[in-house]
């Protein structure tokens, strides 16, 4: 049980988990010692109710849910009005620095400018030509930001990661199929 287990640190902290036909009514009874558990589903469909309420700190566990700035989540996130956030992910990057911009811009608004402007200023250097210096640039701005750890330094127990390379060779006809799934 979290709430025992906090006990000792936070005796007066009480958790709520957000959910039900009467969840929208708990959020104006939220104190100071109240720590609400709530999913990103649940913030995009309540925002609304959850913006009138200012919240000390904003814990985001599995952040890799709201890094497309497009999304309802993502909007819901960054609208919220809290004084602190901090935002877990193991993969905060997987296709394109425009996540780790989203993720940014929820922890630390404005650090990197607007989503464009970090486009232009770092997205499209490093991702286009590679730009090292670019490279250096971005990481040393958002240094004081992030906490990488490896598998190794948090997981000692588990084996080193083992890559295999398994060639297909693929028949004609299930060459053929492949081409045209991949261009329709």
């Amino acid at each position: 049980n979290w709430q025992r287990e906090t006990e000792h640190f936070a005796p007066d902290l009480r958790a709520h988990v957000y959910g039900g036909s009467k969840r929208r009514d708990l959020v104006p009874q939220l104190g100071p010692d109240d720590v609400l558990i709530i999913s990103y589903d649940l913030v995009a469909r309540d925002v609304d109710v959850l913006q009138k309420q200012k919240f000390a700190t904003l814990v985001l566990d599995e952040a890799q849910a709201f890094k497309t700035p497009a999304t309802r989540r993502h909007r819901a996130v960054r609208s919220l009005d809290c004084e602190w956030v901090v935002a877990l992910t193991g993969t905060p990057v997987e296709n394109h620095l425009g996540e780790l911009g989203a993720l940014l811009s929820v922890v630390a608004p404005g650090l990197l400018g607007s989503r464009e402007h970090f486009r232009q200023r770092f997205a499209l250097p490093i991702e286009r030509r590679g730009d090292a210096q670019v490279r250096k640039e971005l990481a040393q701005m958002i240094r004081p930001f992030v906490l990488r750890r490896t598998k190794s330094e948090v997981a000692t127990e588990l084996p080193p990661r083992t890559e295999m390379t398994i060639d297909v060779v693929l028949s004609p006809e299930e060459r053929e199929l492949y081409v045209q799934a991949r261009l329709s």
